[in-house]
């Protein structure tokens, strides 16, 4: 439908709602996702939601690939989501084939709540929510990289076009990177430990970008950024899935409202200050809102054990 509505009626109305039902379908899926791999990731014993994440971000990239490649030859965009349309039909039914295999399990809740007290199960809400505020703070950062990294090099450091391009292009590879490698250094040093040392990294690269002189500072600040981003949004997804079988998938839900939430709202705020701060000085707002998920770490990585005991 998005194929059609741009490259044969560019109807603008038809586009909306292409995007509003894609919003709707992908956010439900993601839900669903999510919890299906927290589930097999307490079944195999090992945290893998990092890497379930990166082969996200790696998707990301082939599909910016492929719209390179399309808009250098020329050819309709119609025939680029097609494309897509028909992969997405395919691994969606080996996806398929794979999850009713993991369904077929018994798998064991972690925490069962309904063996909690009144005041026990209010503190874990209240710490479930303050992850939410932990995720949706690296996820602000996250978007506020995806939308602002480019415009930041060119109209704030004075970079070619080509120069931005690298650098979105350095945070985007460190995240991939970053979600690959991020299972192994959960498995060993746990959740909390993880999540702070990315955090540090993260920090350290969002001021290295905005005080950086050359595009080889604003670079290595563009791959620590994306480094210390990587791992936030997925190992969210897997403290809050495993609240335990009965309210996994409402805490997965709730957490992936402030991480979306963050992720889209961050970008437009950080407009409205530019206004007034302008490019770069701006980004430190993304500083504050780390420092805060920092801080909240180790209050939120005590929900639940996802896949590690050291958390």
């Amino acid at each position: 439908m998005l194929g059609i509505a741009i490259s044969i009626t560019a109807n603008a109305s038809l586009a909306y709602i292409a995007l509003f039902l894609y919003g709707i379908t992908f956010g439900c899926l993601d839900i669903m996702m999510n919890v299906s791999g927290a589930q097999v990731e307490r079944r195999v014993g090992r945290s893998i939601m990092p890497s379930l994440h990166g082969f996200f971000s790696l998707g990301t990239l082939i599909g910016a690939g492929l719209a390179t490649a399309t808009i250098s030859m020329h050819i309709p965009s119609v025939w680029h989501f097609s494309l897509v349309s028909v992969l997405i039909a395919i691994l969606a039914y080996i996806a398929h084939r794979g999850v009713t295999c993991w369904e077929n399990e018994n798998f064991v809740p972690i925490n069962q709540d309904a063996r909690q007290g009144p005041a026990q199960a209010t503190r874990k809400n209240s710490l479930l929510l303050l992850l939410g505020v932990m995720v949706a703070g690296l996820s602000f950062t996250e978007g506020a990289a995806n939308d602002w990294i480019a415009v930041t090099s060119v109209d704030g450091h004075g970079f070619e076009h080509g120069i931005g391009a690298l650098m979105f292009t350095l945070f985007v590879a460190a995240m991939t990177l970053g979600r690959f490698v991020g299972g192994r250094l959960v498995d060993r040093l746990g959740t909390k430990n993880t999540l702070l040392i990315m955090g540090l990294i993260g920090l350290l690269g969002v001021a290295l970008f905005i005080t950086g002189t050359n595009p080889y500072l604003v670079g290595l600040g563009s791959m620590m950024w994306g480094l210390g981003s990587s791992l936030g949004f997925p190992l969210g997804m897997s403290i809050a899935a495993s609240r335990g079988e009965r309210l996994g998938p409402k805490a997965v839900s709730i957490v992936s409202a402030f991480g979306y939430g963050a992720m889209l709202g961050g970008p437009p705020f950080i407009g409205f200050v530019v206004d007034t701060l302008k490019l770069p000085q701006a980004l430190w707002i993304c500083a504050i809102v780390l420092i805060t998920s920092l801080l909240l770490t180790p209050a939120v990585t005590r929900i639940g054990k996802p896949a590690d005991k050291n958390s």
